[in-house]
C-alpha cells in the first residue's frame, strides 16, 4: 500500500510536469511557425514594392526615351 500511494503521488507529478513541457514546446512550436510565416510574409511584401519601383522606372525609362 505505501509504494503503491507513493508511486501514485509521484506519478501525478510526473504527468503534471511532462503537461507542463508538452504544452511549452506546443507554444514555442507555434511561436516559431508563426515568427517564421511572419518573416515569409515580410519578404514577400517587400518584394513585391521592390518589384513595382522596378516596374514603374522601366516604364518611366522607356517614356523618356520614345520622347
Amino acid at each position: 500500500m505505501f509504494f503503491g500511494a507513493a508511486t501514485f503521488g509521484l506519478t501525478e507529478s510526473n504527468f503534471f510536469a511532462e503537461t507542463l513541457f508538452v504544452e511549452f514546446v506546443g507554444t514555442k512550436a507555434d511561436l516559431l511557425a508563426e515568427m517564421a510565416f511572419s518573416l515569409v510574409w515580410k519578404v514577400h511584401v517587400v518584394s513585391v514594392a521592390l518589384l513595382k519601383v522596378r516596374t514603374v522606372r522601366l516604364v518611366f525609362q522607356k517614356r523618356f526615351l520614345v520622347l
